[in-house]
Parts: structure tokens; C-alpha cells; sequence
């Protein structure tokens, strides 16, 4: 009898020992979907943070920029006389060509945009303009690919007037939905050649100025340890001025403050 008594209280035992790891189980099994929600989360945030209203950005970039250069930079949009293509084939990179008659017809809006900044508004617009008439003199009609391969240059090289920031397309709103934009990473900006596609990535293409994308990209680490992952106007000028300094000390070659780092996991 006390055999069986005993035997009987070790069976209990076992179940609560049982018990006791089905349920720290489930709680580990609980942590790691938790887990698992919050990388995601912090994966979808890092995709949508990167998001910037264009205006604000633009704001940003110009005191940026000015610091920098130590010269006062604003914002321009100039109109091409490109649209999309219909088939993006026979190496015309997605667009088409528009003679000068359709390029002045006030019904015709659905013109590319070339956004830039520069401090220097006439001799940038001259410079663009100079891409333009060439095109023009062509004497071409529309959607002939001849003067393709020059808007093609103007828009993957380096600028002597202007800083190019991105290209657009205001006909369609979902080029740029809300007025946004995005800056890619430096390392993934030369997958996007040849631009096929007007798209609301930033089209930054002087390696000179690429320091606004890393900055921007670093904004975006910074808003990532806001509890809403958001920032004022405020807060990202501040920023600005502090990666400013940090840029123009690396450009002269002095000690490098470091600027504070932060690390997402995903």
C-alpha cells in the first residue's frame, strides 16, 4: 500500500513536471513569434521610413547642401520633352521622344521632369536647355529614338550647374503618390542604370553629392528609434547641420567625429 501511495505521488509529480514544461514551452514558442512579428514590423518600417515627403526632403537637402558647399542651394524642376514609352524597347530606355510642335502644344502635359537644386538657377537652366535645343535641332518628329541616347546622358552623368535629385512624371500621381520620394542605398545605385522606369527612388547620379543619399539614409535610422518613426522639420535640419560638419571634415581630411551609429536588426 505505501508502494502504491508512493508510486502514485511520483506520477503526480512527473505531470506537474509535465505541466510545467508544455506551458514554458508554449511561452518560449510565444516569445519567438513575438519576435518574429517585431523583425517584421522593424523590416517593414526600415522599407516604409525611407519614405520622405518630397517638399520636406527638398527643405532638408538644400541645408544640407549649402553648408557643405558653403553655398546657397535651392530647389528647380525643368520639363523634358520625354513620356514613357509604350514598349521601353529598341534601346530607347522606356521613353519617347517629343518634337518641339508637341513639346509647345498647351494641351500636352505629360511631360518628364528633371528635379534639381543648384545655386546657380540660370546657368543650370541653360545647361538643360542646351540638351533641349539640341534635341530640337534635330529636326525629328515624336517618338523618333535618335535623340534618346543625349536626355540618356543628361540624366546618368554628372552635372557642371546642378545637382540632379530625381525625375517625374506629374501626370501620373503614382510616380511620386502623396508627394514622396525615397533615397536608395549608394551601394544599390548603380542597379537602377539604365533608368528604365520614372519611379519616386531618388536618380542621384554625381558621386560627389552622394552624401545625400548616406544622409538621408541615415535619417532614416534616426527616425527608426523614434516611437512613431517620425521626424519634425526641425529635428531633421538639426541633423543636417551636424552630418554637414561631419562631411566637410572628411572632405578636408580632418579626424572624423563620429556621428552616432545605430544597428537594425532584421
Amino acid at each position: 500500500m505505501k508502494l502504491l501511495k508512493e508510486q502514485l505521488e511520483r506520477m503526480k509529480q512527473i505531470d506537474l513536471e509535465r505541466e510545467r514544461l508544455s506551458r514554458e514551452l508554449e511561452e518560449i514558442k510565444e516569445s519567438y513569434k513575438k519576435k518574429d512579428e517585431y523583425l517584421y514590423s522593424k523590416r517593414a518600417s526600415v522599407y516604409d521610413v525611407n519614405s520622405y515627403n518630397l517638399d520636406e526632403a527638398i527643405k532638408v537637402i538644400c541645408y544640407l547642401v549649402s553648408i557643405v558647399e558653403e553655398k546657397e542651394y535651392t530647389y528647380h524642376e525643368i520639363e523634358l520633352p520625354l513620356k514613357e514609352s509604350v514598349s521601353g524597347s529598341n534601346g530607347d530606355f522606356g521613353w519617347a521622344y517629343v518634337d518641339l510642335d508637341l513639346y509647345n502644344h498647351p494641351a500636352f502635359r505629360n511631360k518628364i521632369k528633371l528635379q534639381y537644386i543648384c545655386c546657380d538657377e540660370e546657368a543650370a537652366a541653360k545647361e538643360i536647355q542646351a540638351v533641349i535645343h539640341e534635341a530640337h535641332a534635330m529636326g525629328v518628329r515624336s517618338y523618333n529614338s535618335k535623340p534618346l541616347p543625349l536626355f540618356y546622358e543628361l540624366l546618368t552623368t554628372p552635372a557642371k550647374n546642378y545637382v540632379q535629385i530625381n525625375l517625374n512624371n506629374g501626370h501620373k500621381d503614382h510616380y511620386q503618390k502623396d508627394g514622396c520620394i525615397k533615397f536608395i542605398c549608394n551601394d544599390e545605385f548603380g542597379q537602377n542604370y539604365p533608368i528604365t522606369l520614372i519611379n519616386i527612388n531618388s536618380k542621384i547620379c554625381d558621386p560627389n553629392f552622394m552624401y545625400i543619399v548616406d544622409f538621408m539614409y541615415y535619417l532614416t535610422m534616426m527616425k527608426l528609434e523614434k516611437e512613431y518613426c517620425t521626424l519634425t522639420l526641425e529635428e531633421m535640419m538639426e541633423y543636417a547641420r551636424d552630418f554637414a560638419e561631419e562631411v566637410k571634415r572628411q572632405k578636408s581630411g580632418q579626424p572624423n567625429k563620429l556621428l552616432k551609429k545605430v544597428i537594425v536588426e532584421v
